[in-house]
């Protein structure tokens, strides 16, 4: 036809130019191997340092005999860094930190924090009173009351393989506990207590984290508004069983000062 105009078909398919376009896909053994090497080295990670922070605190408590004030001390620290932490990235990022109303972090944030406060304040006074062995032994137990809370709030499902893990942790630490010689029976029921709020602490703060619409994925501002309930689930019990023995040190330190 007169006035039509012909152009030339390229002679490329789509399949020759999928391949100088897209990346070749790593092979599902290099995948596996990566994988392995970052859950390994963080394993690694985790373990040193819960393992080196349990010499030390049981280091420390042989000499300062006040478990709880550590770990109100501890508390302290840690809400001042995430204070300073989410100053910081707003001056980066320019947008405001999350901060939740009072009655939301009473209904929400409120349990978690209760539970976590006695979970390690228990940990640490337990820890003053049993072996090492024994600490990280009762300690394991912990797995029982998360998989137990768990599939009460609907976050497992139940199963077979649970009911048996369950078992053989239970019977390790009866056959572990069985006639020890270096057995404590207080610091041992302060370890299953601060065991079974650790249960509770780490089902709810599942559901704050993954399925609850506050907002709180940043571990930083989870610390944030968690820590001053931790605070106050322990200040009773340090006021209590501490506040006098304190009192007492202060007053025979400031003795021996002044002579």
């Amino acid at each position: 036809m007169p006035g039509a105009k012909y152009e030339q078909l390229s002679l490329k398919s789509d399949a020759d130019e999928d391949v100088f376009t897209t990346k070749p896909k790593p092979k599902w053994s290099e995948v596996c191997v990566q994988k392995s090497l970052l859950s390994l080295g963080l394993i690694l990670l985790y373990f040193s340092l819960s393992i080196g922070l349990t010499f030390y605190q049981r280091w420390l408590l042989t000499d300062f005999k006040f478990p709880l004030t550590v770990v109100m001390y501890h508390l302290i620290v840690k809400w001042m860094l995430s204070v300073v932490v989410r100053l910081v990235l707003q001056v980066v990022t320019g947008s405001a930190p999350l901060l939740l109303p009072c009655m939301t972090c009473l209904r929400s944030v409120g349990p978690t924090g209760l539970a976590s406060g006695i979970d390690v304040g228990f940990s640490n006074w337990g820890l003053e009173l049993v072996t090492i062995s024994l600490y990280t032994m009762t300690k394991s137990t912990t797995i029982i009351f998360i998989l137990g809370f768990a599939i009460l709030l609907g976050l497992e499902k139940k199963s077979w393989s649970l009911v048996g893990i369950v078992l053989m942790i239970a019977a390790g630490l009866i056959m572990f506990t069985y006639k020890a010689t270096q057995f404590n029976l207080l610091g041992f029921n302060f370890l299953l207590l601060a065991s079974f709020a650790a249960g509770l602490r780490w089902t709810f703060a599942q559901l704050l984290m993954q399925k609850s619409k506050l907002g709180l994925h940043n571990p930083v501002d989870m610390v944030f508004h968690v820590q001053p309930w931790m605070f106050v689930s322990l200040l009773p019990f340090t006021i209590m069983f501490e506040g006098n023995l304190c009192a007492s040190v202060q007053d025979k330190n400031r003795s021996s000062y002044l002579m």
